[in-house]
């Protein structure tokens, strides 16, 4: 997904007032498939698994790679069917509860 953004600078005062649509990815903080799944209902367009790859690189080459991935999808499915989503496209940020002062 796409999100509108305005730039700001370090005072918060507006920069740009012309709209900016950008590609979020997020890279970092993923140690589950719930996870994955909060950063796409929150707008990510893709969510990087770099550690948990790592790790399973580490621990058992190309097939420890393939059981994380596995772990991940698994834990992916279990939260949608969890949510009551049966698509990924249909996440929005309803599905998360997120701390009213996150949204300034």
């Amino acid at each position: 997904r796409r999100r509108h953004t305005r730039f700001r600078n370090v005072t918060g005062v507006q920069t740009c007032a012309l709209p900016i649509w950008i590609d979020v990815l997020l890279d970092g903080g993923i140690r589950r498939g719930s996870d994955i799944v909060k950063a796409l209902a929150m707008g990510a367009k893709a969510v990087l698994i770099g550690r948990a790859y790592a790790y399973g690189l580490g621990a058992a080459g190309a097939e420890g790679v393939q059981r994380t991935v596995d772990i991940l999808r698994t834990d992916v499915i279990r939260t949608m069917k969890l949510l009551g989503c049966d698509d990924i496209k249909k996440l929005d940020s309803t599905f998360v509860d997120v701390p009213p002062q996150w949204n300034r």
